[in-house]
């Protein structure tokens, strides 16, 4: 039968690598939402420059054809009052929707 000694020694090691299995599962599910993160980060910001880019030359067109009728003050007001309309309700009901990968 082991003594006191033994079997603190053993309640520390066990003790021990409970610890460290702990902190390599927590270790490998912090890396998988810093990946997941990082991924949604990179996509959206990917599709964010592509649509500015889309955007800034559907704008342009619509000002040079609103000028076939209009002035190009009367134009650029009034795409830019459709934008801060827009904008405002984009604004309004859009959330960020996100959920790391577990």
């Amino acid at each position: 039968m082991p003594g006191w000694p033994e079997l603190i020694d053993k309640l520390i090691e066990s003790v021990i690598r409970i610890v460290e299995v702990e902190a390599n599962l927590v270790r490998a599910t912090v890396a998988n939402v810093a990946t997941a993160a990082v991924e949604h980060l990179l996509s959206r910001i990917t599709v964010g420059i592509i649509f500015l880019y889309g955007f800034v030359c559907l704008l342009c067109s619509v000002i040079f054809f609103l000028h076939k009728w209009l002035d190009w003050w009367m134009a650029f007001g009034a795409v830019g009052a459709f934008l801060v309309v827009t904008s405002i309700c984009i604004g309004a009901f859009w959330a960020p929707r996100w959920s790391p990968k577990t």
